[in-house]
């Protein structure tokens, strides 16, 4: 799946382009557009889709419920660019307002039923929160609450935590944890969520190529259909 940003607030700014053989061509106001399917296949061509709070790139990682009061309209207009895939975002505090995940729901229903849905962490303009899991509770109670809503469409998968920089040395907010901590929170929250093993993703622990495969011991504990990537997300899903 093919990413890029939506608008300058996304929560995570670096997007990917398509491949040059995928033959993006542009309209008269330079508009990006996907190939057609039969071109991109077996790849969707996505759009990181944020959150509507604030109007700088920290919108995500504000604290309260997220707003996604995008109209039908907008998203009528990205298909109509050729996209046919989001990534939407939530935080403990929107996986506890149906009306939200609702509203969610209705906009990947828009592009086609095919998303990404990624859990954002604790909330902070300065520090980006601190990329570990603050309450595994509260985290097993919000990927319950949007699984019960996206369980039925196969199309979605769940990105478990975002950017877990937390997990190693030198994270933003002290005390650090481990790799063999986020592995064993990430399975804790799969296994306590309910998730299927094959629609969830879990993100390096850092931009580095390779620390999260190469240097993860115990990482075959994982379930193995668990998908595992960088992030931003690339993957043929």
């Amino acid at each position: 799946m093919y990413w890029r940003s939506a608008v300058k607030n996304s929560g995570n700014s670096v997007a990917h382009s398509p491949p040059a053989t995928a033959a993006v061509t542009t309209t008269a106001a330079a508009q990006p557009r996907a190939p057609p399917p039969s071109e991109a296949s077996p790849f969707t061509f996505g759009i990181n889709l944020p959150c509507m709070n604030g109007s700088s790139g920290t919108g995500a990682f504000q604290p309260g419920v997220y707003n996604y009061s995008y109209t039908p309209a907008a998203i009528s207009a990205a298909r109509k660019l050729g996209f046919t895939a989001i990534r939407i975002m939530v935080n403990i505090e929107t996986a506890g307002h149906p009306a939200v995940l609702a509203a969610q729901k209705a906009i990947v229903d828009g592009v086609g039923g095919h998303a990404i849905v990624c859990l954002f962490g604790t909330g902070s303009t300065v520090t980006h929160g601190t990329g570990r899991i603050d309450s595994m509770p509260e985290a097993i109670a919000a990927w319950s609450a949007v699984h019960a809503v996206f369980g039925a469409m196969p199309g979605v998968m769940y990105e478990i935590f975002n950017e877990p920089h937390g997990y190693g040395d030198g994270c933003n907010v002290a005390p650090c944890g481990t790799l063999a901590g986020y592995l064993k929170d990430m399975q804790a929250i799969i296994t306590g969520a309910g998730l299927p093993e094959d629609r969830v993703q879990l993100p390096s622990t850092s931009f580095r190529l390779g620390q999260f495969s190469h240097g993860a011991s115990g990482l075959s504990s994982m379930p193995p259909h668990t998908r595992r990537v960088m992030h931003p997300t690339l993957c043929p899903c």
